[in-house]
C-alpha cells in the first residue's frame, strides 16, 4: 500500500528572508513596548503625567487609514498576482496616499502637543514609538516606490510585492497596538 504525499514547494528566500527580517523588528517594537510598561508601572503619580494629553481622534483616524491602507496594500498582491501591472500600481498608490496622510497627520500631531520629547518619560517614549513607528511607514512608502518605478520597466516579481505587503501589514498591526497602550489606554 503506497501513500500519496503532496510535494510543496520551498518558500522562496524572500519570503524567508522577509520573515527573519518582520522577526527581528517585531523584536526591536517589542523591546519599546516593555519599556514603556516598565516606565508605566514604575512612574511616580499619575500616567500619563498631567498635561501630557494626546489627541485619541487624530490616532483614531490614523488608525484608520492605515487600515483602509491594508486593504489596499491587499488589493494590490490580488492584482499582481492576476497580472495586471497597471491595476497593481494604481492599488500601491492609494496605499501611497493613505500612508503618506497617516504621517502628515502624526506631525500635526507632534506639532501641536503641549510636551515634548525631554519633558517626562511618558514624553520620551511617546514621541519614540510613533517616531520609530513612522519611520518604518515612511520606509514602507519607500519601498511601494521602488517597486512602482521598477514595475514600469517590468523588472517587478509578484512576490516582492506580497514581501512587501507582509512589512505594510506588521507596520499597521503595530499601530494597533501602539494606538491601543498608549491612546487609549494612555
Amino acid at each position: 500500500m503506497t501513500t500519496a504525499t503532496a510535494r510543496r514547494d520551498p518558500p522562496s528566500p524572500l519570503v524567508i528572508g522577509a520573515v527573519v527580517w518582520i522577526s527581528s523588528e517585531l523584536l526591536f517594537f517589542g523591546s519599546l513596548f516593555g519599556s514603556y510598561f516598565t516606565l508605566r508601572a514604575h512612574a511616580e503619580g499619575p500616567w500619563p503625567p498631567e498635561g501630557a494629553d494626546v489627541e485619541v481622534w487624530a490616532g483614531a483616524i490614523g488608525t484608520v487609514l492605515l487600515l483602509v491602507s491594508s486593504v489596499t496594500v491587499h488589493f494590490a498582491v490580488t492584482a499582481a498576482r492576476a497580472g495586471h501591472d497597471d491595476l497593481t500600481r494604481r492599488w500601491l498608490l492609494a496605499t501611497i496616499a493613505l500612508g503618506a496622510a497617516f504621517l502628515l497627520l502624526l506631525a500635526q500631531e507632534w506639532a501641536n502637543l503641549s510636551f515634548s520629547v525631554s519633558d517626562h518619560a511618558y514624553g520620551t517614549m511617546f514621541y519614540t514609538l510613533t517616531g520609530f513607528h513612522g519611520l518604518h511607514l515612511l520606509a514602507g512608502l519607500v519601498a511601494m516606490v521602488v517597486l512602482i518605478w521598477r514595475s514600469t520597466a517590468g523588472a517587478v516579481r509578484e512576490g516582492a510585492i506580497e514581501v512587501m505587503s507582509y512589512y505594510w501589514h506588521f507596520v499597521d498591526v503595530v499601530w494597533i497596538a501602539l494606538f491601543t497602550s498608549v491612546y487609549l489606554a494612555g
